[in-house]
């Protein structure tokens, strides 16, 4: 019973039909080890047609793997390895899913931790803080002065960022006065200005714009006639 057992092939372990072609023993380091004909892998469904994908689109080619045969020299199993094969893969695949599970189970307990240290309490508190100070500052802003007026601004820098544009590198500024309403300015003449610093500048009165619901006074040619400080 055990020899008729050991003379049915199999091709792979996910296929129970058992292998009725020719059997050729070949020998390696390991032993002697039988092979049978199967289908190509590399094929449309064994049929030795290999579609090439190029840029201007897929183009049917002959199979490399097989030579456009269809068929391939495949590794024969008996019942016993295909059955051991099953019970490895579902052993991995177990050991795949307990590895998820413990590697989430300690993200959230990390996450946990994290969420009740020091830093994440300040981080909550300062983010609380900056969604007020917007809130405060989208009802409070008005625009100012009238387009094309120049006038003496008292203002302090809040905002700066730098930006690629064809004429080089400009930085978007955003300060805002005594009163919280908020002014805007495209351009370098700030650079030597630290953020939060208080200046006074005289400048053009460009456009007024409303962003994301603030009002802002758009300025232009400023020039700082005051200190910072």
């Amino acid at each position: 019973m055990c020899k008729q057992e050991e003379k049915i092939w199999y091709t792979a372990m996910d296929d129970t039909t058992p292998y009725s072609g020719k059997v050729v023993y070949l020998a390696d380091r390991r032993g002697i080890k039988a092979y049978g004909q199967g289908h190509c892998l590399k094929c449309n469904n064994g049929d030795g047609i290999y579609w090439k994908k190029t840029w201007n689109g897929a183009f049917p080619d002959t199979c490399w793997s097989c030579g456009g045969k269809g068929k391939r020299s495949v590794k024969l199993y008996t019942l016993k390895q295909v059955k051991a094969q099953i019970k490895r893969e579902e052993k991995n695949h177990s050991r795949y899913i307990d590895k998820v599970a413990l590697g989430n189970e300690i993200y959230a307990l990390k996450r946990i931790a994290y969420n009740h240290s020091e830093k994440a309490v300040a981080q909550r508190a300062k983010r609380l803080s900056w969604k007020k100070e917007k809130i405060q500052t989208k009802n409070n802003s008005e625009f100012v002065g009238q387009v094309k007026d120049r006038g003496t601004f008292d203002l302090t820098l809040t905002f700066r960022k730098g930006f690629d544009t064809d004429f080089g590198c400009s930085f978007l500024n955003t300060l805002k006065d005594a009163q919280g309403n908020v002014f805007t300015y495209w351009g370098n003449s700030f650079l030597d200005v630290e953020l939060d610093s208080t200046i006074t500048v005289k400048a053009t009165i460009k456009d007024h714009k409303e962003y994301d619901g603030t009002k802002q006074t758009v300025i232009n040619r400023p020039k700082i006639i005051e200190g910072v400080s």
